[in-house]
């Protein structure tokens, strides 16, 4: 019986909306994930590095300066958290692809970690325009949520 049910997962087909999505979420969320990690990692020698670069973005003290400004003080728990985020979304999306349930849930809660989480951990203003992104990718998703076992 549960060879049945295995055999009728694998016959399902993917649509191919579904998998175009899928894909443009493992190459961003891919890249997103190495990325953060990395500045998470090495976040002394990255922010050394963008301290060089300082005199470019504060100059006439601009919009660039007042960015930069805050960019210089994330704290690395803020892209340790955005790239565990990331994971999530990739692994949430790769759960999809299979046409597994759980992947949308992944997916969903790693999209309001990803709004959240700049908020909490390095006080930033919250992203209204972020947060309509992130719903417009899981609603895309959630189309195609009654195909996923």
């Amino acid at each position: 019986m549960e060879e049945l049910q295995d055999q009728n997962i694998n016959q399902a087909v993917r649509p191919k909306f579904l998998t175009v999505l899928c894909i443009l979420t493992f190459i961003y969320s891919g890249i997103m994930t190495l990325s953060q990690f990395a500045v998470a990692i090495f976040h002394e020698t990255y922010m050394g590095a963008m301290s060089g670069m300082m005199d470019m973005f504060t100059s006439n003290n601009n919009a660039f300066g007042q960015v930069y400004a805050m960019f210089m003080a994330t704290p690395r728990l803020h892209f340790a958290c955005m790239g565990l985020a990331y994971a999530m979304a990739l692994v949430g999306a790769y759960l999809m692809f299979r046409l597994r349930k759980m992947g949308f849930s992944l997916y969903a809660l790693a999209q309001v970690g990803l709004v959240t989480v700049p908020v909490l951990t390095a006080h930033y203003p919250f992203d209204w325009l972020g947060l309509v992104f992130n719903v417009m990718w899981v609603l895309l998703y959630f189309r195609f949520y009654r195909l996923m076992h």
